[in-house]
């Protein structure tokens, strides 16, 4: 049954973004920290989204994601800060 949800949430994900395809365009709070090293950790992550900061996810089935396109809009805001 939860995949059943899941891949229902899926398509409807699918198609309110578009045809982008998110199958390999998302991250999960591990591999996105893993992404960023040692500079953001998994405790930050958690942090930042009950705060409302951070990049935006996507919560499916329970599952926190986080689209490709956001992660990438949140690293060049944050090099966009840096850069200044």
């Amino acid at each position: 049954m939860k995949a059943a949800i899941l891949f229902g949430a899926l398509s409807l994900l699918q198609r309110t973004h578009g045809r982008r395809k998110l199958q390999g365009g998302t991250f999960t709070p591990a591999q996105l920290a893993a992404r960023w090293k040692s500079v953001y950790t998994l405790g930050t992550l958690a942090n930042w989204r009950s705060a409302g900061r951070g990049p935006n996810f996507i919560k499916v089935a329970g599952r926190v994601l986080y689209t490709r396109a956001a992660v990438e809009a949140f690293e060049r805001a944050k090099l966009a800060e840096y850069v200044r």
